[in-house]
């Protein structure tokens, strides 16, 4: 079982590459990591959690607010914002989210082609049929909040939706996270970057239940 300095390390290997690449624009954060009693939590370095504040608000607002608190991990070229938090009982996993808040709106871009299409990291975007989604990897196994199905302890939740809860086999670990959202959204600068973003991948043990992963459910080997 990966315990949190475990995962505190992933986060900065994966940070300082995601910079040494050039695919971020600044304003990055190494993470923090305190300790309460039992409790252990990872989080962005000089930014409180303002989670709870934004639920039920129109993306484009909620994505405006998380830029000016700068509550991410960091800020890639597009606009689109990182955000990976993780708490530990025990020096167990005990929650993590894991946010991929893209831009409100890809048309600057889109209406400007000619000007990005040098810049692999605006390739993927480019394309006027692509729409901003949301991307959540959340985990909780807190007594009483999972729900074989309807609520697992590991799932992914596309586009803000109140009851997408994807079944995950496991928690996500950093590396793993970063590399899904660069593969799935900036594939060319994935591969042009390749070099430099060659992650080392840790892994949680699976979790899910039988019945999760009898269904339609994303697994990670």
């Amino acid at each position: 079982m990966l315990t949190a300095t475990e995962i505190y390390n992933d986060i900065v290997n994966v940070t300082t590459k995601v910079i040494s690449a050039g695919i971020s624009s600044g304003g990055e954060k190494m993470p923090s990591m305190k300790h309460e009693g039992n409790i252990s939590e990872i989080g962005i370095s000089g930014v409180k959690d303002i989670a709870s504040a934004l639920k039920n608000m129109p993306y484009e607002e909620l994505h405006s607010v998380l830029e000016t608190h700068k509550f991410f991990n960091f800020r890639l070229a597009d606009g689109g914002l990182i955000q990976m938090i993780y708490l530990f009982k025990d020096d167990k996993i005990w929650k993590h989210k894991l946010g991929y808040f893209p831009s409100p709106t890809f048309e600057p871009y889109q209406n400007e082609a000619e000007l990005y299409m040098e810049d692999c990291i605006y390739l993927e975007i480019l394309d006027k049929r692509v729409l901003p989604v949301a991307i959540r990897f959340d985990y909780d196994c807190t007594d009483g909040v999972h729900s074989d199905l309807t609520h697992p302890k590991s799932h992914l939740t596309l586009g803000q939706y109140k009851n997408c809860r994807i079944p995950v086999c496991s928690p996500i670990t950093p590396s793993l996270f970063i590399e899904f959202i660069l593969r799935s959204f900036y594939n060319t600068a994935l591969i042009n970057f390749s070099e430099t973003i060659n992650f080392n991948f840790i892994r949680f043990d699976q979790n899910a239940t039988q019945k999760e992963m009898d269904r339609i459910h994303i697994r990670i080997r």
